[in-house]
């Protein structure tokens, strides 16, 4: 497949359309929001049982449904679906992750990981296919970023190392205000008429 650099074909002016800001706060509120609820399923995961059922529930049923809305939109309900299927598959793995590292089942979370992974890549090259503009590579970086730290986030959380707590948590939000602008960028660049 052809790739194209995203900065190549963006509008020569210094102003946005209304309907492409849309696109790049949608696009980061997304991501800022799968961040936030991420963090809580991990936290509640590990301290906070009693709240697991309803964050899963805000995670998987809300903030996904948002990405499937944003998808269908651009994109039709067939690949939007299939972009679902990834996601969730991608979040369930990193749920079920934390879950075995909360149990300590170094089997398992080594058996976990390498599905996680697997995963990971299959949403990558999902998301390169449907968008010239997208190159698998990046998006391989930035979802192998964010499974890291929410490792990171859980093994802070177990080892109640606060202070790494707040530094991942930051580090998560940092990296997908870059997920959500490059999504935003893409589906900008696919949207100019003979870019």
């Amino acid at each position: 497949m052809v790739y194209k650099n995203q900065n190549d074909f963006l509008p020569d002016s210094r102003y946005i359309t209304f309907e492409q800001m849309n696109i790049i706060t949608n696009s980061i509120k997304l991501w800022m929001e799968f961040a936030f609820w991420m963090r809580a399923l991990i936290y509640s995961t590990i301290r906070d049982p009693v709240r697991q059922t309803v964050v899963a529930n805000k995670l998987f049923e809300g903030v996904s449904a948002e990405f499937y809305t944003l998808f269908g939109f651009y994109y039709g309900t067939e690949l939007a679906k299939q972009f679902m299927n990834l996601f969730t598959g991608f979040i369930t793995g990193i749920w079920r992750l934390v879950e075995a590292l909360k149990n300590n089942n170094r089997e398992e979370v080594n058996d976990l990981y390498i599905k996680l992974y697997q995963a990971t890549d299959e949403l990558a090259a999902f998301l390169a296919q449907i968008n010239v503009y997208y190159e698998e590579a990046q998006w391989k970086n930035f979802l192998y970023q964010a499974v890291k730290l929410a490792i990171d986030e859980a093994t802070s959380i177990l080892r109640e190392d606060f202070e790494n707590e707040v530094e991942v948590s930051s580090s998560m939000a940092d990296l997908v205000l870059m997920i959500g602008n490059y999504m935003a960028r893409g589906i900008i660049s696919a949207s100019i008429p003979n870019a």
